[in-house]
């Protein structure tokens, strides 16, 4: 046995199997061998070696996806909320239209609002309800509103809230009294001729931070406060 051993130590296993066929050693690598043959013929998926993704895997395309979709959030709500700020300027061009209209007739600017926070229609500024643009006529303001006759092409329901003052060119050696506007912007001319503002304020993205534009005779650009919100 001792030399049975000895030789299955020097020989490669085939010659030991020649040699010795029943012989401890043998018995083991050939049961070792048939073992792995029959696991070779396994597929893996009954092997319990299922093909899929590692955990690391699973993460990062949920990582991704995450990613991708605030981006797809943050970029609708931006979306949105131009599309809300485009019917701020047009109904202030549609105001400064009327105006322009109303002076043509009768050599001054319409006064229509008592503030430039009381704003037109009623329910407005809103973040989530839209509002009929005419047929408001309860109060006197509402009345001056519908003597000015604006008509926004395209708008019929808003949501943004609107005002416009207008008055006298400065008196000669006096200080002309210009309205205080809503937000931070600060009207800051000397008006040698009849002069009007428009102003519209609205929280586009219901976050409490408004948007304000306004416009003037004075200048043809519309100024932007907190623009998309």
């Amino acid at each position: 046995m001792s030399l049975a051993l000895g030789a299955c130590k020097q020989l490669s296993f085939l010659s030991i199997s020649r040699v010795f066929p029943n012989s401890w050693y043998c018995n083991y690598m050939n049961n070792a061998v048939r073992s792995a043959k029959r696991f070779a013929r396994v597929g893996p998926s009954r092997r319990g070696a299922l093909p899929g993704f590692t955990l690391t895997e699973l993460m990062t395309v949920v990582a991704i996806i995450g990613i991708l979709s605030t981006l797809a959030a943050l970029s609708f709500r931006g979306q949105r909320a131009q599309a809300k700020s485009a019917e701020g300027r047009a109904v202030l061009g549609a105001i400064s239209a009327a105006q322009e209209l109303w002076r043509s007739e009768h050599m001054v600017y319409l006064d229509v609002s008592a503030a430039m926070d009381s704003y037109y229609p009623p329910g407005t500024p809103s973040d989530d309800t839209e509002v009929t643009w005419k047929g408001w006529a309860a109060t006197s303001e509402q009345q001056e509103w519908s003597q000015l006759n604006v008509v926004p092409k395209g708008v019929e329901f808003v949501q943004f809230g609107y005002a416009t003052k207008a008055g006298l060119p400065q008196p000669s050696g006096g200080t002309a009294v210009l309205p205080e506007l809503a937000g931070s912007a600060v009207l800051n001319f000397d008006p040698d001729q009849p002069w009007f503002v428009a102003q519209a304020a609205g929280d586009t993205d219901g976050d409490g931070l408004s948007t304000y534009m306004t416009a003037t005779n004075i200048s043809n650009i519309i100024f932007l406060e907190n623009d998309g919100e």
